[in-house]
């Protein structure tokens, strides 16, 4: 194992901080959040999207129907927002784009997640040859020919779960680059995420999701046995995880639609240009999700729906929003 440069960037405190910091500006500027608010329809008119409709459950509004004054923004995903449009609205607006939405991938690129606390970080064997990896934060780990990838790519598509495993491997250690992620006794967290099918098949070929409460652990196990190799004594240093599943990331966002937490699988026919429009062909819809770049913690699809939006409105040229941030990471 070696390291590799990857031009991101974390935050200090970790990134969930921008989420928060944007969540005190917007309320600090006269906006209203609703949480737990469940939208059941998103009603167009004549070909407009006038407002949305809240399902019997929702704890705010239950039921009720809230009418926009410029915009809908959908931020759940191509086939969860084609569901809300209505597949009859969607067809007559653009019927490509309509089919597009109801077959969209997600479930070929479904993300299981493991979290360590750890008493101190993986003390890598390949640190004797590159030392520069005891201080990287983040790390891949994939195959080492084209036929060992051409073989995991086929099984992750199959719904293998022996020859999807350890296939496509991205780490990330916080601490070593943030100092304020260890605490007073140095103890650390190590975060691995696998990409895996969300189908996994039986020898008669039918799918049982319902195995992911159980195989997450499995994975674990398997998991430690192969960090072993690479960094003797990982496994002394665990002082507790956390398993969390593709369909644990389903349960808990609407939005990670078969455990796809970047608004789908972008191979193909969903890769950069042919991915979701923010400009859908219903007036004054738009997309956050299921769009180019893919949905990450770095905020660029909401930033973008933003600037969208905000230019259809007219509003977009303002004095104070003059940030442009790939000038910004040029410089620094």
């Amino acid at each position: 194992m070696g390291s590799l440069y990857v031009p991101t960037g974390q935050l200090k405190g970790s990134n969930h901080s921008i989420v928060h910091a944007l969540a005190r500006h917007f309320l600090a500027h006269g906006g209203t959040m609703w949480r737990n608010t469940i939208v059941d329809e998103i009603i167009t008119e004549e070909g407009v999207a006038k407002g949305v409709k809240l399902t019997q459950d929702s704890v705010m509004f239950p039921g009720q129907t809230i009418m926009a004054k410029h915009a809908v923004v959908s931020n759940v995903g191509a086939r969860k927002s084609l569901e809300l449009i209505g597949e009859d609205v969607m067809m007559q607006a653009d019927g490509r784009l309509a089919v597009k939405m109801k077959y969209y991938d997600n479930a070929s690129r479904s993300s299981s997640v493991t979290i360590w606390a750890m008493k101190q970080a993986p003390q890598w064997k390949s640190m004797a040859h590159d030392p520069y990896i005891m201080k990287s934060d983040f790390y891949y780990k994939g195959k080492n020919s084209l036929d060992e990838w051409k073989s995991w790519f086929v099984a992750e598509r199959c719904g293998d779960p022996e020859r999807s495993f350890s296939g496509w491997w991205e780490m990330l250690m916080p601490a070593n680059l943030d100092p304020t992620q260890a605490s007073r006794e140095g103890y650390v967290t190590f975060r691995l995420e696998e990409i895996m099918p969300f189908w996994w098949r039986d020898v008669d070929g039918n799918s049982h999701p319902e195995k992911w409460d159980d195989m997450k652990w499995e994975l674990v196990k398997k998991r430690e046995d192969e960090l072993e190799e690479y960094a003797p004594g990982f496994k002394d240093s665990v002082l507790d995880v956390l398993a969390i599943s593709p369909l644990d990331l389903w349960r808990g966002n609407m939005a990670s639609e078969y455990g796809d937490g970047v608004g789908g699988a972008f191979p193909g026919s969903q890769g950069y240009l042919d991915r979701m429009p923010y400009r859908m062909p219903i007036k004054n819809l738009y997309m956050c999700n299921s769009v180019w770049p893919v949905s990450l913690s770095w905020g660029a699809t909401g930033y973008n729906a933003a600037c969208v939006v905000a230019e259809d409105m007219g509003i977009r040229k303002q004095p104070w929003w003059i940030h442009r941030p790939g000038e910004w990471m040029l410089k620094n």
